[in-house]
């Protein structure tokens, strides 16, 4: 499991608990978000693809990704 499986429905930006999620929704979008929990099988199984998705929802929220550098056009 994921360390931050809780990801906010505005951004996407990961959070560790659901508290976190709302915190940073009214702290960060100055509005009430949903706390969506990312639920995966097996983490050690993440594909190139899921990582491309991943950093691409990360720079459309401005949030920096290592990823997008490698797999991202």
């Amino acid at each position: 499991m994921s360390m931050k499986p809780w990801r906010c429905s505005i951004c996407g930006k990961r959070k560790s608990s659901q508290n976190a999620v709302y915190g940073h929704a009214r702290d960060a979008h100055k509005k009430p978000a949903e706390a969506i929990k990312v639920v995966r099988k097996n983490d050690d199984d993440e594909s190139y693809a899921d990582r491309a998705i991943e950093a691409d929802i990360d720079r459309a929220a401005g949030i920096y990704n290592p990823d997008q550098e490698w797999l991202l056009p």
